[in-house]
């Protein structure tokens, strides 16, 4: 007895959501003899003892969660453990684990219950909430099929000038092949510039396998090192990288702690101008926001909503630059091999290694270059300095062994980054200095192995970038400089740009502005480009467009001036322009189109000039093996879906049309993303449906996914039903087929069935019955002489009870009449 009390009460508390006062128990559900006074004693009893609440954790819903109270705690089962345990950090959700209860007096958390809403607010201090956001919790990554797949341009150019009667024709053709075979993928790219004339050049040769669990990547063959602080060249040999991809966003963008307080349990909102870019409830106390992920050099708005209605504001100066990692993220490279030059030559032997690893006050990194006859170490910072901007600094000493002597030198590296509060972002300004005994790795090698043609290295750089809007018009501008001087015979350089441009409803315009000089000599290069595009075309798919160009060299001056339109149509886009050159030449008439299939792409180009003629064509696209078929695509792509749909003719997956084999080829993007590969339903006929039309994945970069829709075919049964005394079942009238399927009736007692087939059942049902009333009796006539319809009439059927047929009663049949 006291057994069915509990599972009774157990029910009759999820169906009320909430906690149940004694009053509120009604005792008639109870069947059987019983002692009302035993009873009401064991309901009373069980009030106390178990309850059911809606749980919320630092203000955010979790669930509904059941609890038992012992010795004045509420003590919960594995399913709230389950939920709560990942929003904390190891610690506190270890400690919880351990207690399995909630404790009034805990230090490091509250809970208020409130017993009239069933509800229960539990909140931690914010130290011990997990930190950062993983947008691939619970997600796996997907697994991959065998594969190979063939990125290919193949191109054809032509050029004759009428003048001397001289012609020339190329065809150049690159590709790359990657190869998957059991999540060891092999790369290779394939190039020429004239296949009618040189053979193909091999290039590239790898292969590579990802360890998800150690979050890294090996790399076997020729390839690049990838760093922060070192240099970045090619070599033969062998890699290992942690892949930042398979981490969290927070951990994959610079992700900055921004630190406040709340006096009360409270709501914080960050803000960027007037858009809300992310809100948190906190609980009392000191809290750190670093769930900000994406941000750039900007200003951030921090308002604390308290809970007594008073709010608070501080600004955050966040500011960006390239060494910066998320505190408590980490990155690293090891590289062994030889060194390899880009005709294919090879230098020393060398391994290399960078470790940078983020903490709230700075990210330190180290990295270092040991060669047979070179040795490099660099020591960079890269310090969050908030209101000041952000800065990042490095030092590096190499040792260079050549020609019985050996150069150590020096260099320093300063960068800086800061967002001013008028709109005006100084990205990245940055100072090199080198001491002239000062090598890097490259030029060590060529140095070596140039035979003495090697023309000096890097004395000092200087670059500044600054980007913003003009205060009157709202409009972008930015302005770069670059200044270098070289240690030997190489001249120094400063490049200066400068570009301004915006729009209107009916015009977008960009002025460019480029300086150039040698400061010894004086020679200059400068440029000057305008602009201008108008739309036309109510749905803006075409535009006029001019452009000016003044060059100044020392070639002398020229000045070009084009006019033509540009415009797109579905799968095609096109071009056609007129130039005049100062030159004398005459005008110069161009044109272009540019088609993008299902399966590949196609572009052709000609222009034509008093003096010159040219034509270009070219196709381009990816084709893959795999699942023993050969599949196409127009688009390329280092990740795919493999998409198949059985059993349907040209059904539209992600928007590309499947092939005759029933495969599409889907482009994925390459950071470890989930995704989405959806089956069009409207591709699909009448009389076919999918289980499922979205499937979530998670590719493997440089991989190939199956992703399989299943689909069957469907029969459709329309039957009109009557009750017991003739009159049509009412509007949402449950009815069960004979193979345990529920329907309910429309207007006017209609029923709609939709039958998969292929699945076992018959084709169709043989009964029908409403719940708690009348049986109905299909004939099985009917279906046979619509089997090639997709909508077959069952006509209307009568009410059957214990078997037979109920005629109309009197008053059914008087009100009809």
């Amino acid at each position: 007895m006291y057994s069915y009390l509990k599972i009774s009460l157990f029910g009759l508390l999820f169906i009320s959501d909430g906690v149940l006062a004694a009053s509120n128990f009604n005792t008639d559900f109870i069947q059987g003899k019983f002692n009302q006074n035993t009873v009401d004693d064991a309901l009373n009893k069980g009030i106390n003892d178990k309850v059911i609440y809606t749980v919320s954790l630092n203000g955010r819903t979790q669930g509904n969660y059941y609890f038992t109270r012992k010795a004045g705690r509420l003590v919960f089962d594995e399913s709230f453990l389950q939920k709560i345990a990942p929003s904390l950090n190891a610690k506190a959700a270890r400690e919880l684990r351990t207690a399995a209860s909630l404790d009034p007096s805990s230090h490091d958390y509250s809970f208020t219950e409130n017993p009239e809403n069933g509800t229960l607010e539990l909140w931690y201090s914010d130290e011990l909430m997990g930190r950062g956001v993983d947008r691939y919790a619970g997600m796996e990554l997907s697994p991959s099929i065998n594969s190979t797949t063939f990125d290919y341009n193949l191109g054809g150019n032509y050029f004759k000038n009428d003048d001397t009667n001289e012609s020339d024709e190329s065809m150049p053709f690159n590709g790359h092949l990657r190869s998957n075979f059991r999540d060891n993928i092999f790369n290779l790219d394939a190039s020429s510039t004239d296949l009618t004339d040189e053979s193909l050049e091999i290039d590239n040769i790898s292969v590579t396998r990802l360890f998800p669990k150690l979050k890294s990547e090996v790399t076997v063959g020729e390839t690049y090192t990838n760093t922060r602080y070192g240099e970045n060249f090619s070599f033969a040999g062998a890699q290992i990288g942690y892949v930042t991809d398979l981490t969290s966003l927070r951990d994959q963008m610079y992700t900055p702690n921004i630190q406040g307080f709340a006096a009360t349990n409270a709501t914080v909102e960050v803000y960027q101008d007037s858009r809300l870019l992310f809100t948190k409830a906190v609980a009392a106390g000191n809290f750190v926001l670093d769930e900000v992920v994406g941000l750039s050099n900007q200003t951030l708005r921090v308002v604390v909503k308290e809970a007594n209605g008073q709010e608070r504001t501080f600004y955050y100066d966040n500011s960006v630059l390239p060494g910066l990692l998320t505190p408590g993220s980490i990155d690293y490279e090891v590289s062994a091999g030889r060194y390899r030059f880009s005709d294919h030559d090879y230098g020393d032997n060398f391994v290399s290694g960078e470790y940078s690893f983020g903490t709230d006050l700075v990210t330190p990194s180290i990295n270092s270059i040991i060669a047979e006859s070179y040795q490099n170490v660099t020591f960079g910072a890269a310090f969050p300095m908030q209101n000041l901007g952000a800065v990042g600094v490095a030092m590096s000493n190499s040792r260079y062994r050549h020609d019985g002597e050996t150069d150590v030198g020096q260099s320093y590296n300063i960068n800086y980054s800061k967002y001013l509060n008028n709109g005006i972002d100084i990205q990245i300004a940055g100072y090199r200095y080198a001491t002239e005994d000062y090598f890097e790795f490259n030029d060590a090698m060529d140095d070596k192995y140039s035979e003495n043609n090697f023309i000096g290295s890097l004395r000092s750089r200087y670059t500044a970038s600054i980007t913003g809007r003009d205060p009157l018009m709202d409009n972008q501008l930015s302005l770069n400089y670059l200044k270098e001087q070289y240690w030997g015979e190489n001249p120094s350089q400063s490049t200066y740009s400068f570009s301004y441009g915006g729009y209107t409803r009916w015009l977008s315009y960009t002025l460019s502005l480029s300086r150039s000089y040698d400061e010894e000599t004086g020679e200059a290069d400068n440029s000057l480009t305008l602009s201008l595009d108008i739309p036309i075309g109510n749905d803006y798919s075409s535009s006029v467009y001019s452009r000016y160009t003044n060059l100044d060299n020392d070639s002398g001056n020229s000045e070009t001036t084009e006019v033509g339109l540009n415009g797109y149509s579905g799968d095609n886009s096109y071009n056609v322009g007129v130039t005049h050159d100062s030159s004398g030449n005459g005008e110069t008439l161009s044109g272009g189109v540019n088609h993008s299939g299902d399966r590949i792409s196609g572009q052709l180009y000609g222009s034509t000039s008093p003096d010159n003629r040219s034509a270009s064509a070219s196709v381009s696209g990816s084709v893959m093996f795999a699942q023993g078929a050969v599949l196409a695509t127009s688009r390329q792509s280092k990740t795919f879906a493999v998409a198949q749909v059985d059993g349907v003719e040209n059904a539209s997956v992600n928007g590309t049309e499947t092939q005759d084999n029933g495969y599409a080829l889907i482009p994925l993007n390459d950071q470890y993303d989930p995704q989405e590969v959806r089956l069009n339903v409207s591709s699909l006929s009448n009389n076919v449906v999918a289980d499922d039309t979205v499937v979530n994945v998670r590719p493997r970069s440089g991989a190939v996914t199956l992703v399989q829709f299943k689909t069957k075919a469907v029969k459709y049964f329309n039957a009109v039903l009557k009750d017991q005394n003739g009159e049509l079942l009412g509007f949402g009238t449950e009815i069960q087929s004979d193979s345990g399927e529920h329907y309910f009736t429309g207007n006017n007692g209609r029923l709609f069935i939709r039958v998969k087939l292929g699945d076992g059942s018959e084709l169709g049902p043989s009964t029908l019955k409403a719940v708690g009333g009348c049986n109905y009796a299909v004939d099985p006539t009917a279906i046979k002489s619509q089997l090639d319809e997709d909508y077959i009439d069952l006509g209307t059927l009568q009410c059957q009870l214990n078997g037979k047929p109920t005629a109309p009663s009197a008053k059914a049949t008087s009100q009809k009449g």
